[in-house]
């Protein structure tokens, strides 16, 4: 997998708990456009997003300092680089700096915090796992694994009919054009060997998908082809792969770049994604109304995180959080006056997010229907260890 356009979690966990003292600018850049016009568009929207932060933050010379460096950074990055979706973490602190390439839009956003904004990030993590691809042809299987919008390509496996056996069907060739065999029985004979031929290959690239995904940690695996073939494919994997695949689109990509398998998985993916989350929703609001091992509303959740009690973390994507710290270390949620003794949080939601990283749990982001259930419940929602 190449390294420099995927984030791993264990990233997250050091950006956050390496902090620097000093603010931070995140600078997260989506690039819709391609060429030349990637890098002015990249270096517009750049600008006009550090000039919104600022004005926002008017008098704040460590933000003017930090949005300077920021575009100087950006004009040294490798071309290749500023083509893509881009996020860039950035703090005055000597030497404290962080960027990634991405294919994903991570979605436009500048944050001045006192850490880094990795909620786009952690998104990203849980949305776009690691994901087998087969594509399957008569001639070629190819197994790749897709993660974040990035495809890595094992070595392909090849399915050939040796030539004696085209050989042995196809007769003898004519001497004269005039005096041609009839061969079509031979054709029909030698196409319905390469189908009996083919299917046992297919029968045993099923194990060996399952040994990959076990190795490679694929959450599903789509499948890429003709029907007739992906279906056979499918009906060769050993339990529990079977129940994990997802159909792709009936494309040849037998010899497609990666980047056009890598597009085909994608939306895929995501139709995935959203149904996976719904489910996941549904479950979690089930479990609660029943008085299981879960919670939901916003404190609640908050003081469980606290007690380390939470192994999946559910949130909205669009929920916004502020309140305050104790002296004892508790969060608070709340709108009004900060008691005496207490500092300002305005940024709960990240708080929360940092708390579960360093825990080990799962945080999913979910949007879309998935979240206007879990806003009717407070917005967050937890699977509990206890």
């Amino acid at each position: 997998m190449s390294r420099e356009l995927i984030v791993t979690r264990q990233e997250l966990v050091d950006l956050h708990r390496r902090a620097p003292r000093n603010a931070v600018l995140s600078v997260y850049l989506d690039q819709a456009e391609p060429g030349k016009a990637a890098l002015r568009r990249g270096q517009s929207a750049l600008n006009a997003g550090l000039r919104e932060l600022e004005r926002a933050h008017p008098d704040d010379r460590a933000l003017a300092a930090a949005a300077e460096g920021a575009r100087r950074i950006y004009r040294k990055l490798p071309p290749e680089d500023r083509r893509r979706h881009l996020v860039l973490f950035l703090s005055l602190e000597s030497d404290w700096l962080w960027w990634r390439s991405l294919q994903l839009p991570p979605g436009d956003r500048m944050v001045w915090m006192d850490r880094p904004y990795l909620r786009p990030l952690v998104a990203l993590l849980d949305s776009a796992p690691p994901v087998g691809v087969v594509v399957v042809a008569s001639g070629i299987v190819r197994l790749l694994t897709w993660s974040q919008g990035v495809v890595d390509e094992a070595t392909p496996r090849k399915f050939v009919l040796a030539d004696e056996d085209w050989r042995r069907y196809a007769g003898p060739a004519p001497a004269h054009p005039g005096m041609a065999q009839q061969t079509s029985t031979n054709v029909e004979k030698y196409e319905d060997r390469v189908e009996v031929h083919l299917r046992r290959f297919l029968a045993e690239v099923g194990g060996e998908v399952a040994e990959a995904g076990e190795r490679e940690r694929w959450r599903r695996v789509v499948l890429l082809g003709a029907p007739a073939l992906t279906e056979a494919l499918a009906a060769s994997l050993p339990d529990p792969w079977r129940s994990r695949v997802l159909p792709g689109p009936a494309l040849n990509l037998a010899r497609a770049p990666a980047g056009a398998v890598a597009g085909a998985v994608t939306g895929v993916v995501a139709g995935w994604v959203r149904a996976r989350d719904r489910e996941a929703v549904r479950e979690l609001l089930d479990t609660v109304a029943v008085g299981g091992t879960a919670a939901t509303g916003a404190q609640a959740c908050l003081d469980l995180l606290r007690e380390n009690r939470v192994s999946h973390l559910y949130l909205d994507d669009q929920l916004r959080l502020s309140g305050y710290r104790r002296p004892d270390g508790a969060l608070i949620i709340a709108d009004g006056p900060v008691p005496p003794g207490a500092a300002v949080e305005r940024h709960l939601v990240e708080r929360m997010i940092e708390m579960a990283l360093d825990q080990g749990a799962a945080v999913t982001l979910v949007g879309g229907e998935a979240a206007e259930r879990l806003r009717a419940a407070g917005g967050v929602g937890a699977r509990l260890r206890y």
